[in-house]
């Protein structure tokens, strides 16, 4: 969940006045921060204060959970319990038949471009 005060304590942590923040986000005044604050800001918003508190995004919500990309947690816990690997051998099934529909589409491209290419020269 989205936790607006995450920006109070990155401007007192990190010791920059309100009006600097404001400035660099392109807003009129301290009314729009405060919405923010106390408010559903957009992902722009979020983007650009995270840019400029050098954080990640994430930052401003509370997770109970997170995920470390590095380790076998990232996996769902259904391919962890998965003894007979079926869930992972589906997985892996989706993935090759998505790689072959790229290909195909690839080729569809290619052999459009191509009849473009010489559509236009005959011209």
């Amino acid at each position: 969940m989205y936790n607006g005060s995450k920006i109070e304590e990155l401007i007192s942590h990190k010791k920059i006045l309100k009006k600097d923040l404001v400035d660099y986000m392109g807003w009129a005044g301290n009314k729009q921060l405060y919405q923010i604050i106390n408010g559903n800001p957009t992902a722009a918003n979020l983007e650009k204060l995270a840019d400029y508190f050098e954080v990640p995004i994430d930052y401003f919500f509370d997770r109970k959970e997170f995920v470390d990309e590095t380790a076998d947690s990232a996996l769902p816990s259904q391919v962890k319990g998965d003894s007979n690997g079926s869930l992972l051998k589906s997985m892996q099934a989706l993935l090759d038949e998505k790689d072959k529909r790229i290909l195909v589409l690839e080729k569809y491209i290619s052999l459009l471009e191509e009849r473009q290419n010489r559509d236009t020269k005959s011209e």
